[in-house]
């Protein structure tokens, strides 16, 4: 312990004695280290940290590996005969309901759920209970569970709460139970309503979890529903028979990092690449820095100190140089967590919060001591090897010997390899956000505001008062200054609407029932959005509840469900018994950008998929039933073109209030704010991926200039012997230069290799060019060569500037 204390102490006073090396590693290792940590802390909580819910290992989730959601007849089949569960429960999508309070008003989260629901997460109600199988019966009594934060917030906490009657969407809802503060489910919400869910839907709209016998293992779970499904394929109808075969229980945990595992890994593995660079980069000084030292090792080796304990030393300085630059990487990581996180698209985390936690700081103890112990090697091995007497007679000259040279070559190389491949990385991220931004979107976003509220259960669900509600509000609106046009529908272009059933078409090219997005709109939707008319007319006053039902359809629809026949004329029936008769179609508009809900091929996001067919309906002519199945999952969107600058949002709220004053606004935004969260996980990932390519190349580049620039010092001697003898200032640069040049075109040629397999990692999410774009490793090249060719000349040209007397006086 003592030898320990010393060898600290020497280490911390030889790294106080060259601060402009201990500043420079730090800096460099504080950076990657911060930024390891901070990415880290992102993958952590969303694919490492378990759920908060008891023994979190026995939650599994009925699901497929491409996705999708469970119809109720999947579920209440599963439940009944799958005994390796001591619960089963389904919840449904998150929706809006507006919340009434005595004279309190909100709009709040929900989350449907059945009974058990609470039971299988394995956490209970503070309050009361969670809901009792009548209670989750189609036509049983209506009843809530609300959050702590809500129960505060709106009952000031009262202990009386339960069993009061609360307007949740205009319907009395009684009370059952409190959850515990800290309680959440995925998605978030502030109430959790009874799913009611009947074993005969065939709508697949449903999570199907359950919570494992104490004992039984995920794979028993997994062999009892082998043979569960073969009964299934007997026993059910619809499109549940036909996913049967390829359903599978899989972790809570899992399933909930579905949708971000691709890019958290990516972020990660890139992040790696820097932390490499920035450990290579502190090795190439070590060695610098050691060669500078050979003759005061070679000294201490004379004077009685023995090889081991000399090279315990310098492995001693580097873990205490890498502790501190973790701890500077801690620091770094904080801040840079702050901007990550406002930058985290939602459905990365889920609401989860992120932070530089206790299992973040073990993480980066462990990286900084790794590389401590991996940038300490090299000039350990340096003094392994040192020839006391050869160091010595050299009267104090310190040079670095052909296998010291050779390894910082190698790192400079590394390092362009390494920056290359994420040059190339955030190229390709680059080049596919400027290809989304420049996709034909099919309407005109500018100056339209989205007002979107919740319908759900509000007086507001039979065909005649909606239709009323909306063209008296409308009319009103449309009379504000700065109004040019105002519409409202189930969906804005973009955005993931409603899918219903639509029967084959007569005289069409499909001949079964498949799902298609479905939208209904005020007559004004069109002209709002500037949607294109392509055939047909668009809705007007003739489209009302009494006279023939109508429809217009999209591009896609006819051309897929009619091929290239006109379809004007033709009938459409919405199927599954909802009440809707055939109607005719009556116009088609051209194709806009969004995400299908009907399970239609899509890209990662709205503005990278293909046009998918689309149903639009008047609203005057929707029948109630398909009204309350629409408000129960989609939002009513009233979307306003203005005049540029102009602010109508407090004049909708005012009308909207007047005419239903229990009917809050969820949110306002912009069209274009919409496109922004389309675009929102590109955005991240490309951002991230080009900080950490500038910030490599930066590496790279200071590697190259410290390689040539020390190649410069340790020749100053050769240097004035040749401009002495008749060497000019042009031949002078041009040896280092080469010197210099040959590593970045052999860094670069190997980096470019390493980047067109690397790049294959990323065809999931780029979109509209090749993994092995030739522009993008062009301009990857170009940029190498540009920065790293200057980190080049520069030292060079400083040889140049060598006098020949000079240098040879010193010697």
């Amino acid at each position: 312990m003592d030898a320990l204390i010393q060898d600290l102490r020497h280490a911390a006073r030889i790294l106080r004695k060259a601060p402009g090396f201990t500043i420079a590693a730090l800096m460099t290792l504080g950076l990657g280290i911060g930024a390891t940590t901070a990415i880290f802390s992102l993958v952590n909580v969303a694919l490492l940290e378990p759920p908060p819910y008891p023994d979190p290992q026995r939650l599994l989730v009925l699901s497929y590996a491409e996705g999708g959601s469970q119809d109720g007849q999947t579920f209440h089949y599963v439940r009944e005969r799958a005994h390796s569960f001591e619960h089963v429960a389904a919840m449904s999508h998150s929706s809006g309901w507006n919340l009434v309070v005595g004279d309190h008003a909100e709009y709040v989260a929900g989350v449907p759920v059945s009974e058990a629901f609470f039971d299988t997460l394995g956490i209970m109600p503070r309050l009361g209970r969670g809901f009792s199988h009548s209670e989750d019966s189609p036509d049983g009594p209506r009843a809530i569970v609300v959050s702590d934060a809500l129960w505060r917030r709106a009952f000031k906490a009262r202990s009386d709460v339960v069993g009061e009657v609360v307007l949740l969407g205009g319907v009395p809802h009684t009370i059952v139970g409190v959850m515990p503060p800290g309680f959440r489910t995925f998605p978030a919400a502030d109430v959790w309503t009874s799913l009611r869910l009947s074993p005969t839907d065939r709508t697949s709209n449903y999570t199907v979890l359950g919570r494992l016998q104490p004992g039984v293992s995920t794979a028993q779970a997994m062999s009892e529903l082998e043979v569960l499904k073969s009964r299934m394929r007997d026993d059910l109808r619809g499109i549940a028979r036909q996913r049967t075969q390829a359903a599978q229980w899989m972790t809570y945990q899992r399933w909930q990092s579905r949708g971000s595992r691709e890019e958290l890994l990516l972020l990660l593995g890139a992040v790696g690449f820097l932390l490499l660079i920035a450990c290579v980069n502190v090795a190439s000084l070590q060695l610098v820095r050691a060669v500078a030292r050979r003759h005061e090792m070679a000294t201490r080796v004379a004077l009685g100190g023995g090889a081991a304990r000399l090279i315990r030393q310098v492995l001693t300085e580097s873990i205490l140089l890498a502790l501190a630059g973790g701890a500077l990487g801690i620091a770094v990581a904080g801040a840079a967590m702050r901007t990550f996180v406002s930058m985290v698209p939602g459905n990365l985390l889920d609401g989860r919060q992120a932070a530089v936690d206790g299992r973040a700081l073990i993480v980066t103890l462990i990286v900084a001591m790794i590389a401590g112990i991996a940038f300490g090697l090299a000039p350990a091995m340096g003094v392994a090897r040192l020839d006391i007497r050869t160091t010595l007679w050299d009267g104090g000259r310190n040079t670095a010997g052909r296998q010291t040279a050779a390894l910082r070559r190698l790192f400079a190389v590394a390092e362009i390899v390494l920056a290359v491949v994420l040059l190339v990385g955030a190229g390709l991220l680059i080049r596919t956000f400027v290809n989304l931004r420049a996709q034909e979107l099919g309407f005109d976003p500018s100056n339209i505001i989205v007002a979107k509220m919740s319908l759900q259960g509000s007086s507001q669900q039979t065909q005649e008062a909606l239709a009323t509600f909306f063209e008296r509000t409308l009319a009103r609106l449309d009379q504000v200054t700065g109004v040019t046009a105002s519409a409202v529908s189930n969906n804005v272009p973009v955005e993931s609407g409603l899918n219903l059933d639509v029967r084959a078409p007569e005289g069409g090219i499909i001949n079964r029932a498949t799902a298609v997005d479905w939208r209904y709109v005020t007559p004004e939707y069109f002209s709002v959005f500037r949607i294109p008319l392509h055939a047909g007319r668009a809705f007007d006053d003739r489209d009302q509840s009494h006279n023939a039902p109508v429809a217009i359809v999209n591009d896609a629809f006819r051309r897929t469900y009619f091929g290239n026949v006109p379809v004007l004329g033709r009938t459409v029936h919405i199927s599954a018994g909802l009440g809707d008769a055939p109607r005719q179609i009556i116009g088609v508009v051209a194709d806009v950008k969004g995400l299908s809900a009907a399970g239609w091929k899509q890209g990662f996001n709205a503005l990278g998929s293909p046009a998918v067919p689309v149903i639009y309906v008047p609203v005057a002519q929707v029948p109630d039933k398909i009204l309350q199945l629409v408000h129960r999952f989609t939002p009513t969107n009233w979307v306003v073109r203005t005049r540029s600058g102009a602010d109508v949002i407090p004049a909708l709220q005012d009308i909207v209030r007047s005419a239903e004053p229990r009917l809050p606004f969820m949110r306002f935004e912009s069209m274009d704010q919409v496109i922004a969260h389309d675009l929102a996980t590109q955005r991240f990932l490309m951002t991230l991926l080009t900080v950490f390519a500038a910030v490599a190349l930066t590496l790279a580049a200071v590697g190259i200039y410290v390689l040539i620039a020390y190649s410069v010092a340790q020749r100053t001697r050769e240097v004035g012997i040749r401009m002495a003898i008749g060497a000019t200032h042009r031949r002078v640069v041009l040896v280092f230069m080469k010197e210099g040049f040959s590593l970045v075109v052999i860094g670069g040629m190997l980096g470019l290799g390493a980047a067109a397999f690397a790049s294959r990692l990323l065809r999931a999410i780029i979109f509209g060019i090749h993994p092995l774009d030739s522009v993008t490793f062009a301009a990857g090249a170009a940029l190498l060569l540009a920065v790293t060719g200057l980190a080049v000349v520069v030292p060079a040209l400083r040889a140049a500037r060598v006098d020949p007397m000079i240098a040879l006086r010193a010697e």
